[in-house]
């Protein structure tokens, strides 16, 4: 390779004599698409588009795949569903703390905590309703924990 053809080269790229618009078009031409560009999809962004889009390949890919493949990917298929039904319930839960926690702050301001309305009320009988106030609180959210436990292990079966 000659002198010329070297220098023949660079200008054609526009690397030199520097030619900004030519170096910019051939970095686009020659530059690796974009993500997006190759799935020709937007991205996912919800669990619901997620779920969906699995099931639409879960159907389409099992048939040309071998027996071992298949069964590797079914199991890839199965697995992830696993950890959408979780990341929902998860979700879920997340939006109801949040929607209880925003209620609990509406209802403090204006609630005044009475332990018996009208007569007399020693503050030993007050600490006991109290305690057992705070006790059936208590079991009312571990029946609700082992509610969502069940719920869980219902889809995970």
């Amino acid at each position: 390779m000659d002198v010329a053809m070297s220098i023949l080269y660079f200008r054609n790229s526009g690397i030199w004599p520097i030619d900004r618009e030519e170096a910019l078009s051939k970095l686009q031409k020659y530059s690796a698409p974009q993500q997006a560009e190759l799935a020709g999809e937007l991205p996912l962004v919800t669990l619901q588009q997620t779920e969906s889009q699995l099931h639409e390949w879960k159907t389409r890919i099992p048939v040309p795949l071998s027996s071992p493949s298949r069964r590797r990917y079914s199991d890839f298929i199965n697995g992830t569903e696993q950890v959408l039904a979780k990341a929902q319930l998860t979700e879920l839960d997340l939006d109801l703390a949040t929607r209880k926690e925003n209620e609990q702050r509406k209802r403090q301001a204006t609630n005044r905590r009475t332990v018996q309305k009208g007569g007399h009320l020693a503050v030993d009988e007050a600490r006991d309703k109290i305690d057992q106030k705070a006790q059936l609180a208590a079991a009312k959210a571990a029946a609700k924990v082992a509610w969502a436990e069940k719920q869980l292990s219902v889809v995970n079966s």
